[in-house]
């Protein structure tokens, strides 16, 4: 591609950045309001009133942190390193949910909680902004704060329940680990995909403009020659009304002499008038009548015919 066309990509990838951000903003105050429903659920029932109070906390500073990106969200750009922000707290908001649900309520909570599933959803929302080194950050994290929680927890848990709880043990975790790292980087085909796409968009726009391009210098240079052609042909046709010069009307001739008259008044000759207004030349010569009479001496030796009869009939 051309400098052009990558600089388009880069504007259309950076557009499809703030798209994915604005998504994440928007499904971040969804997920928001539904844990803190939970969280009310659980203080208005008296269960867990340390882990709900604990949740409460958090809430209150995820939020404050997704108001902020939606000002610069508003504002049309956001910093890179508000993008790694709000990532690694949405990672940490979840890590620390699982913490508490196994400090308050059951130390398997950091294997066995739903809140695991959020994982995978903020690594797709991540994918979304289309960035793939953010992509990876946050799979490493993602990874960090899943396993970091359990192995510390673990030597707390009853080998026994941990037998009898699918997925809870060691070997689960580990599987579970590596589920998170494949979902994760499934996830750059998102971007990969994208990529492709807008490269064949600006390859194909390229052959095409390259292609309008040609058929507009043909078209200019058919236009062109054209052009001249009929500016050829009109010279040609101006130089030959030009030349062309016609006697019409009635023409004042001496009755005498058989001079004719001009529009300015003065007599010329037959030979001069014609000349003036045509394309005739004149070359002198005798006709046999006159020959006869002026120049009877040469008569029989230029024509020994017989005189001939004008169109009226008189002989000549």
């Amino acid at each position: 591609m051309t400098e052009q066309h990558l600089l388009a990509f880069a504007a259309i990838l950076q557009d499809e950045t703030r798209r994915g951000d604005r998504i994440s903003y928007r499904m971040r105050w969804v997920f928001l309001a539904l844990v803190l429903a939970m969280a009310g659920g659980m203080i208005a029932s008296g269960r867990y009133l340390q882990a709900a109070w604990s949740g409460v906390g958090f809430l209150l500073l995820v939020m404050a942190y997704n108001y902020l990106l939606g000002y610069y969200l508003r504002r049309g750009q956001v910093p890179l390193a508000v993008r790694y922000l709000a990532t690694s707290l949405d990672i940490l908001l979840v890590t620390a949910y699982n913490v508490l649900l196994s400090l308050y309520i059951t130390p398997l909570g950091v294997a066995t909680t739903a809140t695991m599933f959020a994982y995978p959803i903020i690594l797709l929302f991540v994918a979304l902004r289309l960035d793939k080194w953010q992509l990876a950050y946050a799979i490493a994290l993602t990874l960090l704060c899943f396993n970091v929680p359990y192995f510390l927890i673990h030597p707390r848990l009853d080998p026994a329940l941990l037998a009898q709880v699918v997925s809870a043990d060691i070997a689960g975790h580990i599987f579970k680990s590596v589920f998170l790292l494949v979902f994760g980087l499934s996830l750059y085909f998102i971007h990969q995909t994208v990529r492709r796409l807008i490269a064949k968009q600006a390859q194909m726009f390229a052959t095409q403009r390259a292609a309008e391009e040609r058929y507009s210098a043909t078209l200019e240079s058919q236009v062109r020659m054209r052009t001249q052609e009929l500016t050829q042909t009109n010279q040609e046709l101006r130089q030959a009304l030009a030349e062309v010069k016609t006697l019409s009307g009635l023409l004042p001739i001496c009755a005498h002499c058989k001079k004719i008259r001009d529009d300015q008044g003065y007599w010329q000759g037959v030979e001069h008038y014609i000349a003036a207004h045509s394309q005739a030349d004149f070359s002198h010569g005798v006709c046999p009548e006159c020959l006869v009479k002026h120049y009877p001496e040469m008569y029989d030796i230029l024509d020994d015919s017989p005189p001939r009869t004008d169109k009226q009939g008189e002989e000549s």
